[in-house]
């Protein structure tokens, strides 16, 4: 296929023959792997963080690893896109951010990504225990409760439409649809 009809080749996804960026799926692009941070809260109103008690600038300690996904200034982002979180990481020697986020499309669609690997071992109580603590697991598992319900509920997206913030995260661009 991919000597014939290029565009229904398999390859990764921001790479030729017919590069479309993860970011268009999930809202949220590859950056870095190995890396290890703490989720940090940016926007405590989202319906998702409801009975959590999270404050902006909260951390939960652990919760963004081992590789991490951030949302980026490209025209492939979609939007209306919200930042859940912001999170300071390093990743050799570079320095960024790790961001989950949800998106809504005029079908009534909603799209959750946690931009973190570590998520799945926060589901379970004690998974990566030598990363997270009992608080990192109470979060992250409320966080995907209200996410199951609310999409079980569907439309998610015309329930919870996305309330846009990255005009005050100002992300940065990818480099050209390639991770950094």
């Amino acid at each position: 296929m991919h000597a014939t009809n290029p565009a229904e080749s398999t390859q990764d996804w921001r790479y030729p023959p017919h590069p479309r960026p993860e970011n268009v799926l999930t809202g949220v692009l590859y950056e870095c792997n190995p890396a290890n941070a703490d989720f940090v809260v940016y926007d405590p109103a989202s319906w998702l963080l409801a009975g959590t008690d999270a404050k902006a600038g909260q951390a939960f300690k652990g919760l963004v690893g081992v590789e991490y996904d951030r949302i980026v200034a490209d025209s492939s982002t979609p939007h209306p896109i919200q930042a859940i979180s912001h999170s300071p990481i390093t990743c050799r020697k570079t320095r960024s951010y790790a961001d989950a986020a949800y998106y809504t499309v005029p079908s009534g669609a909603g799209v959750f990504a946690t931009g973190t690997m570590r998520w799945n071992c926060a589901l379970a109580d004690g998974g990566c225990s030598d990363k997270m603590d009992g608080p990192a697991h109470a979060f992250a598992q409320k966080v995907t409760a209200n996410l199951l319900l609310a999409f079980a509920a569907g439309p998610a997206g015309k329930a919870h439409p996305a309330n846009d913030n990255t005009a005050r995260l100002k992300p940065a661009p990818s480099e050209g649809g390639q991770a950094p």
